[in-house]
This record gives structure tokens, sequence and C-alpha cells, in this order.
């Protein structure tokens, strides 16, 4: 008969915790949110460090620049209006994926007629 005591306690304090789970989900939204607008400003800081120690090695580093200054401000507009909707917040995301693809795909369209331009060294 102990046993069973022992399961059911088990069952009830996994319930505990689903709930907790389940009655919070603002929080987690709220976290994820936090996450990505911190994942953005620090890949754009690197960005714009990248292409400020890259400048003399590659032409057009300005592409790099822009892409980071997107991925900042995004960013910042996520950590300015947290409380925006779950649809506005999806269309955020897919402009700043498009534009930020459009801008490292002419970046690297560069680069590598840059690296097809100047001959290997012998």
């Amino acid at each position: 008969m102990g046993r069973v005591r022992v399961r059911r306690r088990r069952f009830r304090t996994g319930r505990r915790i689903q709930g907790a789970r389940s009655r919070q989900p603002a929080i987690t939204a709220l976290s994820l949110l936090l996450l990505i607008a911190a994942w953005a400003i620090t890949t754009g800081v690197f960005e714009i460090v990248a292409a400020i120690r890259l400048r003399k090695e590659i032409d057009n580093e300005w592409l790099l620049i822009v892409s980071g200054l997107a991925s900042v401000v995004f960013g910042a507009l996520l950590v300015v209006w947290p409380a925006s909707g779950a649809l506005a917040l999806i269309w955020l995301i897919a402009s700043f994926a498009i534009v930020l693809g459009v801008l490292l795909l002419a970046l690297a369209f560069k680069i590598r007629n840059r690296t097809h331009a100047t001959p290997a060294p012998a």
C-alpha cells in the first residue's frame, strides 16, 4: 500500500508542474521574444565589427554593415515593443529574414566575383 501512495504523489507533482507551465504562456512568449531580440542584436554587432575588420580585404563592405544595422534595428524593435501581436511578430521576422537574405546574397556574389577575378598566387 505504501508504493501506491508514492506513485500517486509523483503523479500529482507532475501535474502541478504541468499546470504552472500551461498557466504562464505569456512569460514563455516574452522570454522567447527577448531571446530572439538578443540574438539579433548580437548578430548585428558581430556583422558590423566583421565589416570594419574586412574593409581592406573586400569591396562593398557596406552591404555587411547594412545587414548588421538591420539586425540591430530588428532586435531593438523587439525590445521596445514586446507586446506586439504574434501575427505582427511573424511578419516582422519574415521581412527581416527576406531583407537580410537579400543583403547577404548580394555580399556573397560580390565576394565570389572578387575571388574569381584575382588570380591565385603561384
